[in-house]
């Protein structure tokens, strides 16, 4: 029997199951009810990886910006369930909230670009999904003969109704994030007070690194 599960929504935590192995620990794919990993006899203490893109960054997102809706559906279903959820965050340096006070933004390495499309007849720019969309209705509808390839077929479409541009995403030197690391250390002292969300009910945010997460699984996780 397996002493973890692993949520199978995460499929970027391999890292993770390596290091609970080296610890002597086995992990099973599941789906749990929130988080993102948890040990099988006590599934309603969870935890919540942000290991991605820069661990604290993928937070202060979840936080402080519209991109919170992951954050705000995982906290609803412990408050569902009365249980304990911490997010591990992953950010060399910083080992505690106070932390995050003095947390040194990283900036971006180079420039980067990205392929914009635009109406020829509007000048409006439209995403490549929308017009993936309209040439498959199009197509489904026979409005649209292929002569070809469908992708030959999408891209004559593309060349035919937009023009394309090459914008710039973010220059080499800017801040990743724009967030001030003072109000992200307030919003999550605020989210992890006792009884924030209601009785019965933990919030906690801890932080690793890769070289400690198995350690620090287990610390969180045996409480």
């Amino acid at each position: 029997m397996a002493d973890f599960i692993v949520d199978t929504r995460n499929q970027k935590d391999d890292f993770v199951i390596k290091s609970l192995a080296k610890l002597g620990y086995t992990c099973d794919r599941l789906q749990l009810y929130y988080g993102d990993i948890a040990r099988k006899d006590n599934i309603l203490n969870s935890i919540d990886l942000k290991s991605s893109s820069g661990g604290l960054i993928e937070l202060a997102k979840n936080i402080l910006s519209k991109d919170h809706e992951r954050i705000k559906r995982e906290i609803k279903k412990c408050i569902a369930y009365r249980g304990k959820l911490t997010f591990l965050c992953f950010e060399p340096g910083i080992t505690c909230i106070d932390d995050i006070a003095n947390w040194e933004i990283p900036t971006f390495k180079s420039n980067q670009y990205i392929t914009s499309y635009y109406s020829k007849r509007t000048n409006e720019k439209i995403s490549k999904i929308l017009i993936n969309q309209e040439f498959a209705k199009r197509v489904k509808k026979n409005k649209i003969i292929l002569k070809g390839t469908y992708e030959q077929g999408l891209q004559d479409f593309i060349d035919k109704y937009t023009y394309v541009k090459s914008e710039l995403v973010h220059k080499k030197g800017e801040l990743k994030t724009k967030i001030n690391p003072k109000t992200l250390m307030k919003a999550i002292r605020t989210m992890s007070e006792p009884n924030h969300y209601g009785e019965g009910v933990t919030i906690n945010f801890d932080f690793t690194d890769l070289a400690s997460c198995g350690l620090k699984i287990l610390h969180i996780l045996d409480k």
